[in-house]
């Protein structure tokens, strides 16, 4: 696809987002804001589930209760089944847990979107799948995805996330419910490994997390979620310029 007539891959325009539903629940209001290609956002404050409505909202799972949306340089087609199933091809997301298929192999798991999807040749698809196994360091994929301990799912879900080569990725919180020794593991995978490898030039990148720490020191841009329902978006020097004038 074309696209040169956009340089934000997503676009808030005086959005505001609340729901009790999908296992989410929160409030974002007024969010005004542009994300540019390319883009490496670390999204943090308030708590996870609206963390996960903002990326959820992204993806076309959440419509905002006002404003608008745009994805790619276009209105988010919530009504339209064949155009959304068009645009998640393109979006990669990773959940927080639970989002494995437990009747399922984990390879199986691992290649679901490839399969669904049907883009990739068959040796496309076992090159693809050779290079995530080899570099997130998933063995045994032979067994059923349950009885997992939680970095092994966690390390499951990025991989999914990222098999169909997104043009943007959306992580939710990967550093959460995982023993603190794995903690490095995974952001290593986050901040390098994916990026570098396994998304397409130009990928956009929003990872949300509980780490302010993590956002600050790696995200290019950030964006923070208030606990009166602003919120604060830019480059991590100026987020430290606006807290010291409080």
């Amino acid at each position: 696809m074309d696209n040169s007539k956009y340089s934000y891959d997503i676009v808030f325009e005086n959005v505001t987002l609340y729901s009790e539903e999908h296992g989410t629940s929160g409030k974002i209001d007024k969010l005004d804001l542009k994300i540019k290609r390319g883009g490496r956002v670390y999204v943090f404050g308030q708590n996870d589930s609206t963390r996960t409505l903002l990326l959820f909202s992204i993806m076309g799972v959440m419509p905002p209760k006002f404003g608008n949306i745009k994805v790619f340089g276009k209105d988010i087609p919530f009504e339209n089944k064949k155009k959304m199933f068009e645009l998640r091809q393109r979006i990669g997301y990773a959940y927080t847990q639970g989002g494995l298929l437990k009747n399922l192999t984990i390879k199986e798991n691992i290649l679901l979107p490839l399969e669904y999807h049907n883009i990739y040749s068959e040796s496309e698809i076992h090159s693809r799948y050779a290079k995530i196994i080899e570099y997130f360091k998933i063995s045994h994929t032979n067994r059923e995805a349950w009885n997992l301990n939680r970095t092994e799912e966690k390390k499951i879900l990025l991989a999914r996330s990222v098999a169909l080569e997104p043009e943007i990725l959306l992580i939710d919180d990967p550093t959460i419910y995982i023993e603190k020794s794995d903690i490095d593991e995974i952001k290593e995978l986050v901040d390098v490994i994916i990026p570098e490898n396994f998304c397409k030039p130009d990928c956009t990148i929003l990872v949300a997390s509980e780490e302010r720490s993590w956002a600050l020191e790696k995200g290019k841009y950030i964006l923070a979620l208030k606990n009166d329902e602003s919120y604060f978006f830019g480059e991590p020097a100026d987020f430290f310029l606006d807290e010291t004038k409080k």
